[in-house]
């Protein structure tokens, strides 16, 4: 088995290398180039490099632009720092766009992309082509997770498409579970690297299916799909991981107290764990105070 080439793993990015590890496999050995790869939330382009590197070692090397790269491409304060610490030469702040720089981190393999930068809700409006791959990492608000599943997920092939989403184990993020938890009956579980979740579309997803808000209008019972959206027999930090996020999902659907008392009741895991972990202490705190303010944003 050839090993992920050192170029995909050293590209600047928050990836993990198991992460980039399965992309570039998918591009590699499963894509069959029938439909696009939908690359959502890139930041400096580290899961298109994977991508269009495993479409490159195929046998033959594929030929087309399948890829199709999104990111705002603007900082927030956090992506300001890293920006300053790897760029020095320019001066970085919040609401600076970052764009160009992107661009010339992806020039290697534009022969394999299609990449637009701006908000997704404006520059991915419509797929007129089935989607073998979806790679989620800009779910952040639950309007653009919305639109990510009425736009993508009606184009996935049963049997063979894979979601990925990036930030399924992530504290502050429950509408990515109560999505998946409305659509279980669709898709299976089939593993996970660092943050992301893997789930193999098993049966057509119909457009109707889709367009359910299940964030701000959902069909049943908030929790109940939250639940049905967490796989069993995840690792210890996961599984904590999960618990967090549905604080916040307790937060929404039932109030700051049944919210708190959820958080008091969870344990971090001991020892060593695969990267920080937040308190369920601070979580409790945030839910007594600015809670989810952010899940109201357009």
């Amino acid at each position: 088995m050839r090993g992920l080439p050192e170029h995909v793993a050293s590209h600047l990015g928050m990836l993990t290398t198991e992460e980039r590890r399965f992309l570039y496999e998918f591009a590699r050995d499963t894509f069959r180039g029938e439909g696009l790869i939908i690359d959502a939330g890139i930041f400096m382009g580290a899961s298109t490099a994977a991508l269009a590197t495993g479409l490159r070692d195929r046998s033959p090397p594929y030929v087309g632009r399948p890829i199709q790269s999104f990111d705002l491409a603007t900082c927030d304060q956090s992506t300001a720092e890293t920006m300053a610490y790897h760029f020095p030469q320019e001066e970085w702040q919040q609401g600076k766009s970052f764009a160009h720089v992107l661009t010339r981190a992806l020039s290697p393999y534009e022969d394999l992309v299609e990449f637009a930068v701006g908000d997704i809700r404006e520059t991915l409006v419509n797929l007129n082509e089935p989607v073998e791959l979806a790679f989620l990492d800009c779910s952040k608000l639950p309007s653009v997770n919305a639109h990510l599943t009425r736009v993508i997920f009606p184009r996935l092939i049963p049997g063979h498409s894979v979601v990925v989403q990036q930030d399924f184990f992530h504290e502050w993020l429950p509408w990515i579970h109560v999505t998946m938890g409305y659509l279980a009956p669709y898709f299976r579980f089939i593993g996970s690297a660092g943050p992301s979740a893997f789930f193999r579309c098993e049966k057509a997803i119909p457009e109707h299916v889709a367009a359910i808000d299940t964030w701000n209008d959902p069909p049943r019972p908030g929790l109940q799909m939250f639940d049905a959206g967490v796989p069993s027999g995840l690792s210890e930090t996961e599984a904590y991981l999960a618990d967090l996020a549905r604080v916040s999902a307790v937060r929404w659907f039932e109030g700051v107290d049944a919210s708190v008392q959820y958080a008091n009741r969870l344990t971090k895991p001991s020892g060593e764990t695969p990267w920080t972990l937040p308190e369920a202490s601070f979580v409790a705190d945030v839910m007594k105070g600015r809670g989810l303010d952010w899940a109201h944003a357009s």
